[in-house]
């Protein structure tokens, strides 16, 4: 595909175009992806969002959030989309379009990178145009909630089976006849979903009729054998003195979680876990009675998403030396 590129100006007399690309390769999808949704990619061992300077007539590199770019390509359109590299060397960027479970993206989502302040453009009819650094227009992503532009580690929503889009679904256990509607007062009845992680929030309903639940989360580490509860919870309160619906019950990020000793590896954070919650015998005493209404989980599945080999864009292969840099 022809290489991304935007100009300096309006007049369209200048054009800047980054350096280097890779590919971010998709497998088939193990689950349906949604456009909004925030997918993730590795870093490893590339260095990418590294900028160079020349400091006392010495090279140093740093960190930059503004010199890559994620654009998604077709044969007709480059259109780019949010990124953010976390702390933990994790490419976040915001999928464009819905991609059904077994498929896979029909464009091609590229990285463009060593170029300071490539996320400061706008599209200005079919070219796209540098805007002011700091406060114009840009395709950075960031940690703070409450924008499009916003990393969402819970963007994978998993609902109640009458109005969940996601291959993933929450599965009820117990007494067939005890379930309505995702609701349940038989003690001992369970819930159990399967998420990757390393981030997850669960939802319900709280009121004056719900109970106690406790809750665990299973996993099958990549680097141990053996299956393992890495985390527990024995009680969860779900009273309310009103009711609140769909409401956050229980969040947590396994890589902050520093009692978590069988967990090692990126393959170990970032790979599938199980959750459970049981409804309890007890509850509050202002409890009406022993309820549980589960709604939904969220968390950022992990399609296995890797970054294909680096291109370099012709004009720059080769120096006037003719020695390839």
């Amino acid at each position: 595909m022809a290489w991304f590129n935007y100009y300096t100006d309006g007049t369209l007399a200048t054009s800047i175009t980054p350096p280097v690309r890779r590919l971010i390769v998709f497998p088939s999808l193990t689950d349906n992806l949604k456009a909004g949704d925030w997918i993730h990619c590795p870093l490893e061992d590339l260095n990418i969002g590294q900028v160079y300077s020349s400091v006392g007539g010495q090279i140093q590199s740093s960190f930059d959030q503004d010199a890559f770019i994620v654009v998604y390509e077709t044969t007709t359109a480059k259109t780019p989309t949010y990124s953010y590299i976390d702390s933990n060397d994790i490419l976040y960027f915001k999928s464009l379009y819905d991609v059904n479970s077994g498929l896979k993206p029909e464009g091609a989502y590229y990285i463009y990178y060593h170029s300071d302040n490539v996320q400061f453009i706008t599209l200005s009819g079919s070219n796209y145009i540098r805007t002011v650094n700091p406060g114009g227009s840009n395709y950075m992503g960031t940690l703070i909630a409450g924008s499009t532009n916003s990393v969402d580690y819970y963007s994978h929503l998993v609902n109640k089976p009458a109005s969940n889009t996601r291959i993933a679904q929450i599965s009820y256990f117990g007494d067939s006849q005890s379930w309505y509607d995702g609701k349940t007062d038989v003690a001992g009845s369970k819930i159990i979903g399967n998420f990757d992680g390393p981030y997850l929030k669960i939802y319900g309903d709280k009121g004056p009729d719900k109970g106690q639940i406790s809750l665990k989360i299973i996993k099958t580490s990549a680097t141990s054998s053996g299956q393992s509860i890495i985390y527990q919870q024995p009680k969860i309160e779900m009273y309310s003195p009103s009711p609140i619906v769909d409401t956050e019950i229980f969040n947590i990020n396994l890589n902050t979680n520093t009692s978590i000793d069988s967990l090692k590896t990126y393959k170990d954070y970032y790979g599938t876990f199980t959750f459970e919650i049981e409804l309890l015998s007890s509850k509050n005493q202002s409890s009406s009675k022993t309820s549980m209404s589960i709604t939904k989980f969220a968390f950022s599945k992990n399609y296995n998403l890797y970054f294909d080999r680096e291109e370099i864009e012709d004009s720059i292969i080769f120096t006037s030396t003719g020695v390839i840099r």
